[in-house]
């Protein structure tokens, strides 16, 4: 590095003009000793140790009293801990780089250069720390330009170099330090200048080892600061996250210190490979069977509302669980009959689909009825795509939320894999057998009901002979439905099935209330059911009539 420069040369020269002018008309004080100068008082005595002053310069007196030239004094001035410079007129130096070679073995940084480098300000003193361990000063980048950037001295004025944590008693700055890079003693007029913007860097010592990489990228603001540890960034419109050792995060990261695990996906975001944070759909493969998972992943915000990662949807449970209390005790929902409770499971609609996470963030797909923690009473609610919870489809003065003792079904294959079925019959294969399911507009199977002359069962599944017709007994208390194209009835008794699952005609009531007794012979006995048109209560309209067969 070469902060001083020609320029030097040529104000020295300058000066020796000067102080050659100015002295001969200043016999009583500046006087020649053989080729060096001195000052004497009016006694005729030497000054020494001391600053004198001609025309616009000052000049200095050493120990014998001769003007010094060419060198750092020290313990001088008059709070008795600056250092100056004086060049080879023996001008003290302001707004000026001066280099040194290091023969006193200064430590600076913790090694021993073999130049130390100080900045002289416009009073000639050495820029440095005096109540605090470092100083940060902006000054001119060198000697010969305009150029500001930010520097960092010591307690002895000596310019740093390479990283530098300069203590602060600011709060809510982490560590309690800002951490700066400032270049090696090799970069020129760039050494000791604190670096800006993005730099991919050698790490510092204190950083964990990385046994592939011991370079990192790090981001510096306009003033140099390094990027906190555990922070997140908003850097050219987009996001972007530093771990424990302020390094730019790519791939999956924790960003709460906890290691990440395959079991457990709490408190873990992820960027993109240039480091922008990513969010909607991504891929991870764990397990020690290397399953493949989706996740999707949303902005999580900070007190301050600004993005700390993007984290998989429902990381840890963050959906709001639903607990029925039903403390009416009449078995319907009702609002205010939930608690907040830890729920391992919760739903997004993302582009109009509905997707179902559990509690690591993985997207979960098949029947809902083979889930862990679902049909001990917990439910799930159904969140849209600003993280708020949606009104149920078939009441809008409530939320929407997945009951668990009704059954949902979310696609396990193809271009469709996780998406909630609704509004249609789905196939599903169970240990190899296969089933059929139909699914209204909440998502929810269809339970106990005949639907467009097919029988489905208390558990969704539709009822079926293996070949020809068979008989099935309903389930007591008349608590399979029936709906018509107009009316809804309840049936109990017996009723003729054949391998697709519908039920064979019979002669049902025509007035509300009635009920109808029907036979059907196969292989020659006799079966008997029962219909009852019922006028049902229209939980949309909040009216009496026609409503869907799996009522409550």
């Amino acid at each position: 590095m070469r902060k001083q420069t020609k320029i030097a040369a040529m104000v020295s020269a300058a000066a020796l003009l000067t102080i050659g002018a100015a002295m001969t008309s200043f016999a009583a004080g500046w006087t020649m000793d053989g080729e060096d100068w001195v000052y004497t008082d009016k006694y005729g005595d030497r000054v020494t140790n001391e600053w004198k002053k001609s025309g616009n310069n000052w000049y200095y007196l050493g120990d014998d009293g001769l003007m010094v030239t060419s060198t750092l004094i020290r313990d001088s001035g008059s709070s008795g801990n600056d250092t100056y410079y004086v060049n080879s007129g023996g001008v003290k130096v302001t707004n000026y780089w001066i280099e040194m070679p290091n023969d006193d073995g200064f430590t600076v940084n913790d090694s021993e250069p073999s130049t130390v480098y100080y900045y002289m300000d416009n009073e000639g003193k050495a820029i440095r720390a005096t109540t605090d361990q470092y100083k940060v000063k902006q000054l001119k980048k060198n000697n010969n330009t305009t150029e500001k950037a930010y520097f960092i001295f010591d307690t002895e004025g000596h310019m740093m170099t390479g990283w530098v944590d300069v203590p602060t008693d600011k709060a809510n700055v982490a560590d309690g330090v800002y951490r700066y890079y400032l270049g090696d003693d090799e970069e020129g007029d760039d050494a000791g200048v604190a670096r800006t913007g993005w730099q991919y860097l050698e790490d510092p010592d204190d950083a964990i080892e990385d046994p592939y990489e011991d370079s990192h990228w790090y981001w510096f603001t306009d003033t140099g600061k390094c990027a906190e540890p555990e922070s997140s960034r908003y850097i050219d419109g987009k996001y972007f996250h530093f771990n424990s050792d302020r390094q730019m995060d790519s791939g999956w990261f924790d960003f709460a210190s906890q290691p990440i695990e395959s079991a457990s996906m709490a408190n873990v975001g992820r960027t993109k490979s240039d480091g922008r944070m990513e969010t909607g759909w991504v891929q991870r493969t764990e397990d020690e069977e290397d399953d493949v998972y989706w996740y999707y992943l949303i902005n999580e915000r900070g007190s301050d509302n600004r993005v700390v990662a993007t984290v998989p949807f429902n990381r840890n449970g963050a959906g709001k669980g639903v607990v029925w209390s039903d403390d009416n005790g009449d078995g319907k929902r009702q609002d205010g009959e939930f608690e907040n409770d830890p729920c391992k499971y919760a739903a997004r609609s993302i582009n109009n689909k509905i997707y179902l996470f559990n509690d690591k963030g993985q997207m979960i797909t098949g029947l809902t009825a083979d889930l862990d923690d679902w049909q001990g009473g917990y439910g799930a609610y159904v969140y849209n795509s600003n993280s708020k919870v949606m009104q149920d489809p078939n009441n809008a003065t409530v939320d929407f939320w997945l009951n668990p003792s009704k059954y949902y079904y979310f696609t396990n294959s193809g271009g469709n894999a996780g998406q909630m079925a609704k509004n249609t019959r789905v196939t599903v294969n169970i240990d190899g057998d296969t089933y059929y399911y139909h699914f209204q507009k909440d998502g929810s199977a269809y339970t106990d009901a005949v639907v467009n002359g097919i029988l489905y069962a208390y558990d969704g599944k539709r009822v079926q002979s293996d070949a020809g017709w068979m008989s099935y007994m309903l389930p007591g208390s008349g608590v399979t439905y029936y709906k018509s194209s107009t009316e809804t009835y309840n049936l109990s008794g017996e009723v003729a099935i054949n391998a697709s699952g519908h039920v064979k005609t019979l002669t049902i009531p025509s007035k509300v209330g009635d009920s109808t007794t029907s036979t059907v012979r196969i292989d020659g006995a006799t079966y008997t059911v029962t219909w009852t048109l019922t006028k049902a209560y229209d939980k949309v309209n909040k009216k009496a009539g026609i409503i869907v067969a799996d009522v409550d």
